[in-house]
């Protein structure tokens, strides 16, 4: 099998989408043995800032001497990206390996979602936490995908679940309001869970985590409450939101992290895409959200680069003008461009919504002509289109239907 094998083995199966329950996941889980069980594992869910916190909780147990796993989605340019070991991310040869071998050992789950077999974040899954195992991770940091409740992270067992701020965001699939969408979320508290970590924001969703941590007997320990925000290498003030909720889930997690470890893995943390500075003035964020990019627009002024030029794309599942509505003060410019996804929002369908005094619509490759002014450039909107700069940096071009 070719690593455009795996690709396409994977990618064919993006077109099924979520398939809510998890009874096919928790087949193949049982058929390999449980490899979850053989793992210490935090879960974090939430709206704004859960890649973030996975990071820096890895990195810190890494810091403490685990050999940790790291499962986050999505990817930017190579599905290797999911699955890291000790901040290291998977190697192809060794994703088809355990691929192959998977297929083998659950011929079922090969076969179409349509027909019962698994879904792409599915096999994702899977994946990480049977090359975990494989690879003697003693720890494993998952991030959700979407919601919680019918999430494939969540059939596996969970010793600690971190919750970070919850905001507005896919209200079509988890409700239309912050109660309902943090009650999909507060689902990750079930039977099992040794304690519970929440920022606690807003206070919405702070009372249904609270409500729910107490219906199942869990201990629920808040930011500001019982822990302190906390500094680290990523840059933003609300990465410090991220990094306390980090620290005090990886504590609960092992007693081997301890303030030493906790200080080396928060100067340690990695994670591209997250207000990224390449070097040459050129700045990516994943903002795809209200919250987020309030955060953006909040870390630019704090940082003292405006005004930018904005790069912006999104996907159809975005509202543009509430993206862009706390960042057009900050822009010179704003280069509306289409993400290279089958589910990108046309930018032509929303440009008229928008007002700013030196708008357009161009191709990313016209958006990043070097311009004859100094001001950065910021590009932002999704993590798709972060992707697909980092891929052209890499010299790596990439397909619509690679874009997950």
């Amino acid at each position: 099998m070719s690593v455009s094998s795996l690709q396409d083995f994977l990618f064919a199966r993006r077109a099924a989408g979520m398939r809510p329950g998890l009874e096919r996941i928790r087949r193949a889980l049982d058929a390999l043995g449980r490899p979850d069980r053989d793992l210490a594992i935090l879960q974090v869910a939430g709206t704004v800032g859960k890649g973030s916190t996975a990071a820096i909780a890895a990195a810190i147990l890494q810091a403490a001497g685990l050999r940790t796993g790291l499962f986050t989605s999505p990817h930017l340019v190579r599905v290797g990206e999911r699955v890291r070991i000790d901040g290291v991310e998977a190697e192809e040869h060794l994703l088809l390996e355990r691929l192959e071998a998977l297929r083998r050992a659950l011929p079922w789950a090969a076969a179409a979602p349509a027909e019962g077999g698994l879904t792409f974040f599915e096999w994702c899954v899977l994946l990480a936490l049977f090359t975990f195992r494989e690879a003697g991770c003693e720890a494993a940091v998952l991030e959700v995908g979407m919601g919680g409740r019918w999430d494939a992270t969540s059939a596996a067992h969970a010793d600690v679940v971190a919750l970070t701020r919850i905001g507005l965001d896919h209200q079509r699939i988890l409700g239309p309001d912050l109660v309902a969408i943090a009650g999909e979320k507060a689902a990750t508290l079930r039977a099992g869970v040794r304690e519970g970590v929440t920022a606690g924001r807003p206070g919405e969703a702070l009372h249904v985590f609270t409500t729910a941590a107490a219906r199942k007997g869990i201990p629920l320990r808040v930011l500001g409450r019982d822990f302190p925000p906390r500094p680290c290498a990523l840059a933003g003030a609300h990465q410090e939101e991220n990094a306390g909720v980090a620290a005090a889930a990886a504590k609960a997690l092992s007693d081997q992290v301890d303030e030493e470890a906790v200080a080396r893995g928060l100067s340690a943390v990695r994670l591209p895409g997250r207000l990224q500075c390449l070097g040459d003035g050129l700045w990516l964020d994943g903002a795809h959200n209200p919250d987020g990019a309030r955060a953006l627009a909040d870390a630019l002024a704090a940082l003292d680069l405006a005004p930018v030029h904005l790069v912006f794309g999104c996907l159809r599942d975005r509202e543009p003008e509430r993206l862009l509505a706390p960042l057009l003060p900050l822009a010179e410019t704003v280069s509306l461009v289409a993400v290279a996804s089958d589910r990108a929002l046309p930018p032509a369908t929303y440009c008229e919504r928008i007002a700013h005094r030196a708008l357009r619509i161009c191709t990313l490759d016209e958006a990043l002509l070097p311009r004859t002014d100094t001001r950065p450039t910021v590009v932002c909107g999704s993590l798709y289109l972060v992707g697909e700069v980092l891929a052209r940096r890499s010299g790596r071009l990439q397909e619509p239907g690679e874009r997950l």
